[in-house]
C-alpha cells in the first residue's frame, strides 16, 4: 500500500484566500483515530477525521462539496481500520 493517496477534487475547497483542488490522504494512528471520540454526530467525526488524515484544518474540509464526498471516502479506505471501512463504529473494548 502506497503511503499516500492523493485525489483530486471536482470542487476546490476555500482556506482563506486559497483554493484546494487536491487532498492527500496518510496513514492513520491513533492519535488521529482520538478526534472521533469529541465529535458529536456521523458528519461532525466525517470532518474532523478528512481533516486529521488531510493535516487541513476542519473549517476547510466545512467547504468541501458534499458531491466530492464519494471520492473522499474512497481515498481513505485503505487508511482505515476494517471495522470502519463498512461504515462501522470503533469497536468497545
Amino acid at each position: 500500500m502506497s503511503e499516500e493517496n492523493t485525489i483530486t477534487l471536482q470542487f476546490p475547497l476555500k482556506h482563506g484566500d486559497e483554493e484546494i483542488h487536491e487532498l492527500t490522504f496518510r496513514p492513520v494512528n491513533m492519535k488521529t483515530m482520538r478526534v472521533l471520540d469529541s465529535a458529536k454526530g456521523e458528519i461532525n467525526q466525517t470532518v474532523r477525521l478528512i481533516a486529521a488524515i488531510t493535516r487541513l484544518p476542519p473549517s476547510a474540509i466545512d467547504t468541501m462539496d458534499a458531491r466530492d464526498l464519494d471520492a473522499v471516502n474512497e481515498a481513505m479506505i485503505p487508511f482505515l481500520p476494517a471495522s470502519l471501512r463498512t461504515g462501522g463504529s470503533v469497536p468497545e473494548l
